[in-house]
C-alpha cells in the first residue's frame, strides 16, 4: 500500500511537470512563431522599401531622360542635362550632354555657312554681271538680277534660236539648253576642267560666255557658274 501511494504521487507529479512542460512548450512555440513572423514582415518590408527604391532609381533618370529627349526633339538645346550617377543613365545623360553641344555647334554653323551665302547671294544680285550658276547635273540653281534683266530684254529675239526659251522658266532647267547646239554644250560642261569661253550667237544676239567649274574643298565637282555678257552693240558696230 506504501509503494502503490508512493507511485501514485510520482504520477501524480510527472503527469504536472508535463502539463508544466507542455505549457512551457507552448508558450516557446507562440514566442518563436511570433518572432518568426515579425522577422518575415521586416525582411517583406525591407525588400518592399528596396524594390521601391530601386524603381525609383530606375524610373526618375528614365523619365527625365525622356524630358530631354523631346526637348532635343522639340529644338531646346538651351536645356542643362542633370543627369549624374555611374551606371547606363550617367552614361546615358553624358551622351545626350555631347549630342546636344554636337547640334549646337552644327547649327552655328550652318546659321554661319547660311549668313555668308546670303551675303554672296546678296552681292551677286546687286554687282553688274550677269550670273548662271547651275549644280552638278547642270539644272540652273541662280540667276542674278543682272541676268535676269539682259535675258528678259533678248528674250523674244533668243526665241528667234530656241522657240522654248522663257525667262520664267530657266530656274530649274539646264543651263546647256541655252545654247543653239545643246548637246555640244553638254559635253564641253561634262568635260570641264577650267574656264571655257566662246562667243555665242542666239537670235542675233552676241553673247559672249565664261563658264567655270565650281568645285569643293575636297577636290569634288559641285557644278559650273556662267557668266556672260551681251555684245550685239559692239559686234555691231565692229561689222
Amino acid at each position: 500500500l506504501y509503494q502503490g501511494d508512493e507511485y501514485s504521487t510520482r504520477v501524480a507529479r510527472a503527469n504536472r511537470e508535463i502539463r508544466e512542460l507542455s505549457t512551457n512548450f507552448d508558450s516557446e512555440i507562440k514566442v518563436s512563431r511570433n518572432t518568426i513572423l515579425v522577422v518575415m514582415a521586416g525582411v517583406i518590408l525591407v525588400i518592399l522599401v528596396s524594390l521601391f527604391m530601386h524603381v525609383r532609381a530606375i524610373t526618375k533618370p528614365l523619365n527625365r531622360s525622356i524630358e530631354i529627349a523631346e526637348g532635343i526633339a522639340a529644338g531646346d538645346l538651351d536645356q542643362v542635362v542633370d543627369i549624374s550617377s555611374s551606371d547606363e543613365f550617367g552614361q546615358l545623360g553624358n551622351s545626350m550632354s555631347t549630342m546636344i553641344n554636337n547640334l549646337r555647334r552644327d547649327i552655328e554653323q550652318a546659321r554661319q555657312k547660311a549668313e555668308e551665302a546670303s551675303r554672296l547671294r546678296r552681292a551677286l544680285d546687286v554687282c553688274r554681271t550677269n550670273v548662271l550658276v547651275a549644280d552638278n547635273n547642270h539644272k540652273i540653281v541662280y540667276m542674278n538680277r543682272s541676268a535676269e534683266r539682259t535675258l528678259r530684254e533678248a528674250e523674244q529675239q533668243i526665241q528667234l534660236t530656241l522657240p522654248a526659251f522663257t525667262v520664267d522658266d530657266l530656274p530649274g532647267s539646264d543651263i546647256y539648253n541655252l545654247h543653239p547646239d545643246p548637246e555640244q554644250r553638254y559635253l564641253a560642261l561634262q568635260d570641264l576642267a577650267e574656264e571655257h569661253s566662246e562667243d555665242v550667237d542666239v537670235g542675233g544676239r552676241q553673247l559672249r560666255c565664261y563658264t567655270n567649274p565650281v568645285f569643293s574643298d575636297d577636290g569634288s565637282r559641285l557644278g559650273s557658274v556662267m557668266e556672260f555678257n551681251d555684245r550685239t552693240v559692239a559686234v555691231s558696230v565692229q561689222n
